[in-house]
C-alpha cells in the first residue's frame, strides 16, 4: 500500500501543510478527500468506500488527504448565516401577519418561499466566507508559509478550493434558475390571494 501516515493534532497544528509538503517530495499528486461524503450511516458502506478509495489511490499512485476543514467551515459559516436570515424572516413576516397583511396560517409558507429565494445569497456567501475563514487561518498559523517554502504558489490553492466549490456553485446556479423564479412566483400567488 506504499506509504500510509496519520497526522493527529488540534486544528492549525500542520497536519494538512505536513500531507502536502510530502506530496510535493514525493512528487505525488494529493488529492483531499472530505470525510462526510465517504462516511455512511448505514453498516458496511463506510467501510466499503474507503476500501474503493484507497484501491484507486493505489492504482492511481497519488496521495490521499481525508480532510474536513473546508467543509468544517462551510457547514459552520452555512449554519449561523441561515439562522440569521430565518430570524429577521420570522420577525418580518411575524410583524406583517399582526398587522393583517399576511395569513397567519401562511406564516410558515411565506418563510419557507422567501428562505428559498434567499438561499442563493445565503449558499456564496457561505462560501465565500468559508474559504477566507480557511485561507486567513492557514496565514495566521503560519500553514502558508510551509505550503510556499514546499515549492507550492498561492495559485496553487485555486484548484483545492474549486474542488470543494464545485458542487456548491452548481447548487447555486440550479437555484437561481429554477428554485428562485419558482419561489418568487408563489410568494406572488399568495400575496394575489
Amino acid at each position: 500500500l506504499g506509504i500510509t501516515a496519520l497526522f493527529a493534532g488540534a486544528s492549525g497544528t500542520g497536519k494538512t501543510m505536513a500531507a502536502e509538503v510530502l506530496a510535493n517530495e514525493l512528487r505525488l499528486d494529493l488529492y483531499r478527500i472530505d470525510l462526510s461524503a465517504v462516511v455512511s450511516k448505514y453498516i458496511g458502506e463506510t467501510e466499503r468506500d474507503l476500501h474503493r478509495l484507497l484501491c484507486a489511490a493505489e492504482a492511481l499512485d497519488v496521495m490521499l488527504l481525508l480532510d474536513e476543514d473546508l467543509a468544517r467551515n462551510f457547514v459552520a459559516t452555512l449554519v449561523v448565516i441561515l439562522m440569521i436570515v430565518m430570524t429577521i424572516s420570522l420577525i418580518r413576516t411575524l410583524g406583517q401577519a399582526s398587522k393583517g397583511s399576511i395569513n397567519p396560517s401562511e406564516v410558515l409558507l411565506i418563510m419557507g418561499f422567501g428562505m428559498l429565494g434567499q438561499l442563493t445569497t445565503v449558499l456564496a456567501l457561505s462560501l465565500f466566507i468559508s474559504i477566507m475563514a480557511t485561507l486567513s487561518r492557514m496565514y495566521s498559523e503560519s500553514e502558508m508559509v510551509i505550503w510556499l517554502v514546499s515549492g507550492r504558489s498561492v495559485a496553487s490553492f485555486v484548484p483545492v478550493v474549486l474542488r470543494f466549490a464545485w458542487p456548491v456553485l452548481l447548487a447555486i446556479v440550479v437555484l437561481a434558475l429554477l428554485a428562485v423564479p419558482w419561489s418568487q412566483q408563489q410568494m406572488q400567488d399568495l400575496r394575489d390571494r
